[in-house]
């Protein structure tokens, strides 16, 4: 081990810096779901179905 400080945070970067939504759409898609599953929880109404189910004023605990 050299210690590095300057390369660690290189790493770290780059890491952070890496595009991983191509590979997530893959995975999705590859195990039958969609590619983007905020654009399929919008059109399914989800939200909706919920409050219904739920009703407006239901307080989430976290539980």
């Amino acid at each position: 081990m050299d210690n590095d400080v300057v390369k660690c945070q290189e790493i770290l970067q780059g890491a952070y810096r890496t595009d991983v939504r191509p590979l997530l759409e893959k995975a999705r898609l590859n195990r039958g779901g969609v590619l983007s599953p905020i654009n399929a929880y919008r059109a399914l109404d989800v939200r909706g179905g919920l409050i219904k189910e739920r009703g407006k004023n239901t307080i989430a605990t976290g539980l």
